[in-house]
């Protein structure tokens, strides 16, 4: 027999899910990362945070369905880790890119040049 709470946990958990389940295809978008996918996945995990926030004030239970509900988002969380380590792995490989280009332009910085600027016509 099923409670009021258990039914208000057991929706709360679904609309987790579906959250869960926006923000693993999120993450699975192929391409570089933007400031509007970073956005998008910040509002995610905050609405998540929310709606974990109202979970725990239910009384605990459980039921069949939210244990199945449960095993479903512990899956999707899962693919997140993996899915958030791999962007993190390519953004430090593209740092690592940028800082090694600029070091090697440093090379070509002439700081005497830089130090006495100069008028160049370009009427003559």
């Amino acid at each position: 027999m099923e409670t009021a709470e258990t039914q208000q946990k057991e929706a709360l958990l679904r609309e987790m899910l579906t959250v869960t389940e926006e923000l693993v295809q999120l993450l699975e978008q192929p391409g570089d990362i933007t400031d509007e996918l970073i956005d998008k996945v910040v509002s995610a995990i905050e609405v998540r945070g929310v709606l974990i926030s109202q979970i725990d004030a239910l009384p605990q239970g459980r039921s069949a369905a939210s244990y199945d509900l449960l095993l479903r988002l512990k899956e999707d969380q899962e693919k997140i880790n993996r899915l958030l380590l791999e962007k993190k792995a390519r953004l430090q490989q593209n740092l690592r890119k940028v800082r090694s280009s600029k070091r090697s332009l440093k090379g070509y910085y002439n700081s005497h040049v830089a130090r006495t600027p100069s008028f160049v016509d370009t009427k003559r």
